[in-house]
């Protein structure tokens, strides 16, 4: 009984938009989901190697990504819709600095002073926040997450990690 409610439940699901399938979703008994074996907490995925484009096809929608291969090789992988915003705001703004130069800077000044006068306070809040943050990540459950391959040694130690950032946040900080 649960195999023939389970294979209705999939022939229903190939004839429904994915809209349809997406609020049905909500409403489906545990025997209809038992199939769907990849619901499962990040840190409870097996290793995934992103290379092999039917393991990348399990997190990601194919239709919003332009692909472009040279025959096996993939030389190009970008989402359509977050480039294409990148693409019409960067260069917005390189047009009007090439047709409007003086205004654009006046204006953009007058953006920055606006911005430093009424969210200094926000900033330091953030950045104060932020390492509160990492503080409890680092020293809660989640620090001992492994980030890589679970047979792999890390590359650099803790003191080397913390040596990088910190020569880093020096370099942004004397930018």
């Amino acid at each position: 009984s649960k195999a023939h409610n389970r294979a209705r439940v999939d022939r229903l699901d190939s004839r429904l938009s994915y809209q349809t399938r997406l609020k049905a979703r909500s409403i489906r008994t545990p025997e209809m989901v038992h199939h769907l074996k990849d619901i499962r907490r990040c840190d409870e995925h097996d290793d995934v190697d992103f290379r092999d484009e039917n393991e990348l096809k399990r997190f990601v929608r194919p239709g919003k990504w332009l692909s472009l291969n040279a025959g096996s090789v993939r030389l190009l992988r970008v989402n359509v819709v977050s480039t294409g915003i990148a693409i019409v705001l960067l260069w917005g703004f390189v047009i009007w600095g090439l047709v409007k130069p003086r205004y654009m800077n006046n204006q953009v000044t007058e953006w920055k002073t606006w911005i430093t006068y009424n969210f200094t306070w926000f900033y330091i809040g953030a950045f104060n926040a932020w390492i509160i943050f990492l503080l409890y990540v680092a020293f809660s459950k989640y620090g001992k997450i492994k980030l890589g391959r679970a047979d792999e040694k890390p590359e650099f130690n803790n003191i080397s990690w913390f040596s990088m950032l910190f020569s880093c946040g020096i370099a942004v900080g004397v930018y």
